[in-house]
């Protein structure tokens, strides 16, 4: 069974990548929103790609 996502919800690639904020979802895929040196970056991702990202941010890492 996979896994059921949220708008607003933190998620990572399960291959590995930033924390990223889901801001648009369908039944297949989802637009993430991530910054990386005060950069904002989307892109869209199939959902079976997707882990929710349990782990809280490390101090710092919020302001990059």
């Amino acid at each position: 069974m996979s896994e059921q996502f949220k708008i607003g919800e933190v998620v990572a690639l399960k291959s590995g990548s930033p924390r990223m904020t889901i801001t648009e979802l369908n039944e297949k895929l989802a637009k993430c929103l991530w910054m990386s040196e005060n950069q904002i970056y989307y892109n869209v991702f199939p959902l079976i790609a997707l882990e929710k990202d349990y782990d809280p941010p490390i101090v710092g890492e919020i302001m990059g």
